[in-house]
């Protein structure tokens, strides 16, 4: 009986001594990229970034009012159509009772109409920005404005390097270049209660596409600094 009770003894140590040896081995495997439970140790390059909200714009752009009160007798053009600097666009009267004859308001750049804010036979008032007939935008190159904030400013040079993430595009990032930097704060209406000091700055955008409009709202990392990596073990 003793010796019964030795070997299930020595058979239940030698059962624990296996299945502890396969765990261990188990758990020494890297599985998904991982070693015992932590990430594997990468090198890359370091870098420093300032996150800044931002707009896109044009590179020009332009409204077309009415030179008088009067109403839309010819569109031109619609949504969507270029235009080259001269082309006529719309044409204005004063009466649309009155058998007048009208000249067309012609394009005063090239570009490509983007906005129609009145149709044929409205009413329109002269020169009033907020009523404007249309607007066309040269996009042959599109920027960012932002607005830097002063602790942010001071590492913010022109020529540095931007990644620009649109929020509405989700499929792909846009590299972007600090063209022009505000040498002074924007001003504030002085019943304004924020205390935000912000300087605006201006990014050209390298490879816009056709997927990226005039005033989307998007966010840019500056790379204000970048140490590459050195592989000391070469």
């Amino acid at each position: 009986m003793k010796n019964f009770l030795n070997k299930k003894t020595i058979a239940g140590l030698l059962i624990f001594v296996v299945i502890a040896f396969i765990f261990y081995f188990r758990s020494s495997q890297p599985i998904g990229g991982k070693k015992n439970g932590y990430g594997i140790v990468v090198k890359q390059d370091v870098v420093q970034r300032v996150t800044i909200a931002g707009t896109v714009t044009p590179f020009k752009k332009t409204i077309v009012t009415a030179p008088y009160n009067g109403y839309v007798k010819k569109l031109f053009v619609k949504i969507g159509d270029k235009v080259k600097q001269g082309d006529p666009i719309v044409s204005v009267v004063q009466s649309l009772q009155a058998n007048e004859s009208s000249f067309p308001l012609r394009s005063p750049l090239s570009g490509i109409v983007v906005q129609i804010e009145k149709s044929e036979g409205e009413y329109v008032k002269e020169g009033d920005p907020k009523e404007f007939i249309l607007r066309i935008d040269d996009t042959s190159k599109l920027y960012v404005v932002a607005n830097a904030p002063e602790i942010d400013r001071v590492k913010i040079k022109a020529g540095q390097d931007v990644v620009i993430k649109a929020s509405a595009i989700l499929t792909r990032k846009y590299k972007g270049v600090i063209r022009d930097l505000s040498l002074a704060a924007r001003e504030k209406d002085q019943w304004s209660r924020s205390q935000v000091v912000e300087f605006p700055i201006r990014i050209e955008m390298i490879d816009s596409d056709e997927t990226i409009k005039s005033g989307m709202s998007v966010v840019i990392d500056v790379i204000t600094a970048k140490r590459k990596c050195v592989d000391t073990e070469a």
